[in-house]
């Protein structure tokens, strides 16, 4: 395997030496090119006549990942993963599978993993063999480490990179990998300090870079639009977009042709997961703005922008009132209109969660002020909720 490598890099350095010698070519931006060429494009994604999405819900019940005061990741990952199949599925264009549902793994796929071990193990081998070359050659930049006498991978490495082979064979076009986040650190049972959403994508010297940034970005801009990204300092970047060599789960050493997105939805003990009343309609509601973001990316829309609303607000509302569907739907519809959060806070500060905080109270007031509600105290009487089911 080595000897072939080096007898193509040396072929390819002595092309390259005549032609970069008389050319103004970069010869490490031209062998990058010719070694992480786009496995997909973004036009040719968008002319497809079928589109074939795999959804991959995090962890299970083996290996449930994070969790707080009893919520268990694994269970987050699949009951949105879930709501989101479901959507896509309402679509003609989509050929949607779902690798794991709240009965268990896909079957065919259980069956993959077990018949295919060790083409698994040479899959991966062979491709960071390679990508092992040419960073000793120059040609790419890594910060994965490399692992050349290992004669087998651990159990969730390989169900890991069985997706990516399983997917690369099946012609798969995109991959979301549906997740919630956590730190080091933090207690089971205690509220950590950091919130907010992370959409990773691959590396940018991947094959499947530049397609899974241009759907990383719709996607962004859907659930931004409720959600706040993430304020952990690793993950701070524009958009929530975050590029990463080292996930199996997005190709590490290049092994996955199709778009990839890892997108960790927030963080386990953020309120609006571990309130019980009001997580079924927020996982539902990040669902659908993911299904959104997917629709837009090709040119479609949908006449429902929330889940959650149009709502009718039938009681009053007022502050100290938490875990509650009206005032999920509150929030939601001030965001909508610009009032959520208040001037001044943001919704790492102020999250959508359905408890009826200051956050709530002053974007009441701002919205009370605009309508000419008086007084423009925060409550939700009869006139504001009158005012809020006309607007619905």
């Amino acid at each position: 395997m080595f000897k072939k490598i080096f007898i193509f890099i040396g072929f390819l350095f002595i092309t390259i030496f005549v032609l970069t010698k008389y050319t103004d070519v970069n010869p490490r931006e031209m062998l990058a090119g010719i070694f992480f060429v786009d496995s997909l494009t973004e036009k040719q994604l968008k002319a497809k006549s079928t589109v074939r999405i795999l959804v991959v819900p995090g962890h299970d019940n083996e290996y449930w990942g994070t969790e707080f005061e009893g919520v268990r990741e694994a269970d987050l990952n699949v009951e949105l993963a879930e709501y989101l199949t479901n959507y896509l599925r309402q679509e003609s264009l989509f050929q949607v599978y779902l690798l794991r549902n709240r009965q268990g793994y896909d079957e065919d796929y259980l069956a993959y993993i077990k018949n295919n071990k060790e083409d698994i193990f040479n899959f991966q081998k062979e491709n960071q063999d390679l990508m092992s070359a040419l960073v000793d050659s120059g040609l790419i930049d890594s910060d994965i480490g490399f692992n050349s006498n290992r004669k087998s991978l651990p159990e969730v490495a390989t169900r890991l990179y069985g997706v990516n082979k399983w997917s690369n064979e099946n012609e798969m076009d995109i991959v979301i990998h549906v997740h919630f986040n956590d730190y080091p650190g933090r207690y089971s049972d205690g509220v950590g300090k950091y919130s907010g959403l992370t959409i990773y994508i691959p590396d940018k010297q991947y094959s499947n870079s530049k397609v899974s940034r241009s759907i990383a970005e719709s996607v962004s801009e859907f659930l931004g639009k409720y959600s706040a990204y993430s304020d952990l300092k690793y993950e701070k970047s524009e958009g929530g977009i975050k590029e990463i060599q080292g996930f199996i789960a997005l190709g590490a050493y290049n092994t996955l042709d199709s778009a990839g997105l890892l997108i960790e939805y927030g963080y386990v003990y953020e309120p609006q997961f571990t309130n019980s009343n009001t997580r079924k309609d927020v996982l539902q509601e990040m669902a659908w703005q993911t299904y959104l973001s997917i629709l837009d990316y090709f040119d479609k829309s949908s006449e429902k922008e929330n889940v959650i609303l149009p709502y009718e607000w039938n009681s009053n509302l007022r502050k100290g009132i938490n875990n509650d569907e009206g005032v999920l739907a509150l929030q939601f519809l001030l965001a909508k209109k610009g009032f959520y959060p208040p001037s001044g806070s943001n919704l790492n500060i102020c999250p959508i969660s359905g408890s009826f905080g200051n956050c709530t109270l002053q974007a009441v007031k701002d919205f009370q002020k605009e309508y000419n509600i008086s007084p423009a105290s925060g409550f939700v009487g009869e006139l504001t909720r009158e005012q809020l089911n006309e607007l619905e």
